[in-house]
């Protein structure tokens, strides 16, 4: 028995598992500069320090986070008997802003890390696992992110078809998040 997993073989299935995958390498991408900037940063005689600089990712985190969710699901919206048109290459656009908000997070604490020396790698740190949450919660195309910008399309009435442009059923499957 073959399982399809939240997709179906509907034609745009395929739009959103690249979508899935361009997502994924985004949320690797933390994991690996951290691994990388452990090694700037830990050596045998270092020490690593928590202290006032460790706001500031909370707080860029906090700015896109809104940010996301006020720009990163706008969307304008389908009046009643408009034709049917693809909307997916709409959400593609703002799925990259969101990823982009998130991203910006972890960029400036990169740079940031740089200049607090003796609490940097905390600073990336806190930054990188704020990013991966944000990639989480709206980057990663989700039923409920989808959902999201669905209701966001239609919400004059019209109707997007974006669920099934994108290879979902309608009624939603178990067992995404």
């Amino acid at each position: 028995m073959r399982y399809s997993y939240r997709v179906n073989n509907a034609p745009g299935a395929a739009a959103l598992m690249t979508l899935r995958m361009i997502v994924g390498a985004f949320m690797a991408a933390p994991i690996f500069i951290a691994f990388a900037m452990f090694f700037v940063f830990i050596t045998p005689d270092s020490t690593v320090r928590f202290g006032p600089p460790l706001l500031v990712p909370v707080v860029l985190g906090v700015v896109a986070f809104l940010l996301q969710n006020l720009a990163g699901f706008r969307a304008a919206a389908i009046p009643v008997g408009t034709p049917r048109r693809s909307y997916v290459a709409d959400f593609q656009s703002k799925l990259f802003l969101r990823l982009a908000l998130a991203e910006a997070v972890m960029i400036v604490c990169m740079a940031l890390a740089f200049v607090f020396l003796d609490t940097g790698f905390g600073v990336f740190v806190l930054g990188a696992l704020i990013t991966e949450i944000l990639l989480v919660v709206n980057g990663w195309p989700s039923e409920r992110v989808i959902e999201k910008y669905r209701r966001a399309l239609e919400r004059d009435g019209g109707q997007s078809w974006l669920r099934e442009d994108l290879g979902l059923s309608t009624s939603g499957l178990p067992g995404s998040f």
